[in-house]
């Protein structure tokens, strides 16, 4: 999800404020699943968050905010 702002500072510059969320609902976002279960928790943390596994990790809630000149 992202929200923008165009401010216009003269007829020549413009600035732009923008907010970005990923992840808002912060909702679980599985990778492929590993085929092969013996090695799923071998060497590697499993947080309360991220799917277990070295290639599966889900992401979390990020924010960003960002401005920009136009001319």
């Amino acid at each position: 999800m992202s929200v923008f702002k165009t401010t216009k500072i003269n007829e020549r510059f413009k600035v732009e404020f923008r907010a970005e969320a990923f992840n808002l609902l912060n909702h679980r976002n599985f990778g492929v699943p590993d085929p092969i279960t013996d090695d799923a928790f071998f060497g590697s943390f499993v947080g309360t968050y991220n799917n277990p596994g070295f290639s599966n990790a889900g992401s979390s809630r990020t924010y960003r905010l960002g401005m920009r000149l136009l001319f």
